[in-house]
Order: C-alpha cells, then structure tokens, then sequence
C-alpha cells in the first residue's frame, strides 16, 4: 500500500490539479499501474470531501477515455471497499476510545483496513475486483452510493453501471422518506446527489430517458427533493443545450405533476416558468 500522512485541505493549495490530472499518468510508459491505482482508490477514501471529489472527478474526466479498464477496476473497488475502510475508522475510533482518546489518525485506519483486507487489497492490486464481488449495495451507506455514482460517465449504457443505476435510482429517489434526519438535512449530500442524476439523465439516449428516470416518477411527491431536482435540471439544460433530453424527462413527470397538482392544491415545486420558455 501507498503510506499517507495527515493533510488538512486548503484552497488553493495545488491539490485539485495534481489530483485530478492523476489519471493521465497511466499514458505514462512504465507507470506501475498497481501503484497509481491503489493511489487514487485512497484518495477517493479521503475524509476530506474535496480530495474525494477531485479523485472521481479525475476519473470521470480522463480514466474513462484513457483506459476504460482502469476505470471499470476502481469502480467495483471503491463499492467493494469503501464500506469496509469505513468499518476500519469505526474500529480505530473504538479502540482509542478505550484509552480516553478521541482522534485517529490515517496510519492506524490503513493499518486496520489493509490487515483486514488483505485478499480485496491483492485482488485489486492483480486487478481482479469484479462488480459481481458487491452484494448488498442496497445496504451500503448513501454516502458511498452517492460517491460511486459520481464516478460513472453522465449518461453511459454499460450493462455493469445500468445494473448499478437500477438499484441505486430507487434508493435515491427515497432520499426524503427513507433517510435519517442528517442525511435529509445534509444539503452538500443531497445536491451532489440531484446535479448527478440531472446530468446523467440530460445526456441519456432519448430512447432511454423514460426508463432511467422511472423510480423517480415511481416514487414522486411534492417534496423540497424534487422542487430542487427540477430546478437543477433547468440549470444543467442552460449548461448543456441538451434540449430534447429535458423535454423528454419533463414529459415522463408531466402527469403525475399536474395529478398531484388537482389533489393537493398548490405545488410546492417552484419552478420558474420564464427559465422553461427561455
């Protein structure tokens, strides 16, 4: 394994660059790709937040292109193993705990995880984690799930990704009803959640939009979830120009919309109708 020392982000501080551009070393000739893979896998461990983000975006905007493999690799890896990295903080924590201290630092949490993984950790150093090793990705934590799902291409119809999506979609669209009170009320949490479905779904095949987007008409309410989800969906339309795309997604919630309109009275979506004619 790679050893990390203790970091506390900074803005500004060169790590975004350096984080994201990681993946364009594997064009590198001689790179130890088992090295680089286990780097960025960490990286997307990263309590920080903002290392995290970096690491998929990385992976979203190069590895894909540049060796789909790869890619493939730490997808299946980061949901096999996230889960069990974060069993290894929970352990840390509870073992310092026992000696009245209440931080941890990241060499004792890799020290717990890599001995108690040491099979996942060759397998993915050889390059053998497949998505068929996940089970119960229904019972992994949001957070991961949400993470995952950043790390897939907006719109791709890989047969492992859509077996991911048609298990992760209806998870999400009970993101109100079925989560705690901390999740409903984490805003970073939920809005990386909706730009990630918004975009996924605006750069979908038109054919499959309809489908993709069905646990969410499934599980449709008047909810702050949706109101804000529409509205991401205008704001990435801007962006995008994916104009056909938003029209189509906004036809598959058309009735249910106007449905629950005729029985609760006013909406509480607050979509602007002049950012719909624009």
């Amino acid at each position: 394994m790679i050893p990390l020392t203790n970091y506390n982000f900074q803005i500004g501080d060169g790590t975004e660059p350096a984080i994201e551009c990681l993946p364009i070393l594997y064009k590198k000739k001689g790179i130890k790709k088992d090295d680089l893979r286990l780097l960025i896998l960490l990286l997307l461990f990263n309590g920080w937040r903002e290392i995290a983000v970096f690491a998929a975006r990385g992976v979203v905007r190069y590895l894909w292109s540049i060796n789909y493999e790869e890619a493939q690799l730490l997808f299946n890896a980061y949901l096999l193993l996230k889960p069990k990295y974060n069993h290894a903080i929970e352990e840390a924590y509870k073992e310092n705990a026992k000696n009245s201290i209440y931080q941890i630092t990241e060499k004792q949490v890799l020290a717990k995880f890599t001995e108690a993984n040491k099979e996942d950790i060759e397998k993915i150093e050889k390059g053998l984690i497949k998505f068929d090793d996940i089970t119960d990705i229904e019972r992994i934590d949001l957070e991961v799930l949400a993470r995952a799902f950043d790390l897939i291409p907006d719109g791709s119809e890989d047969k492992i990704h859509i077996q991911f999506i048609k298990k992760v979609f209806p998870i999400f669209a009970e993101f109100e009803s079925k989560y705690d009170e901390y999740k409903r009320n984490n805003y970073t949490l939920k809005q990386s959640i909706i730009k990630k479905i918004a975009s996924y779904l605006l750069n979908s095949s038109l054919n499959n939009i309809k489908k993709r987007a069905k646990p969410f008409v499934d599980k449709y309410s008047s909810s702050e979830f949706m109101g804000d989800f529409f509205q991401e969906l205008i704001s990435t339309e801007d962006r995008l120009g994916n104009y056909d795309e938003f029209w189509t997604v906004w036809q598959v919630f058309y009735d249910k919309i106007v449905d629950m309109s005729k029985n609760e009275g006013t909406h509480r979506i607050a979509i602007n109708l002049s950012d719909l004619i624009d």
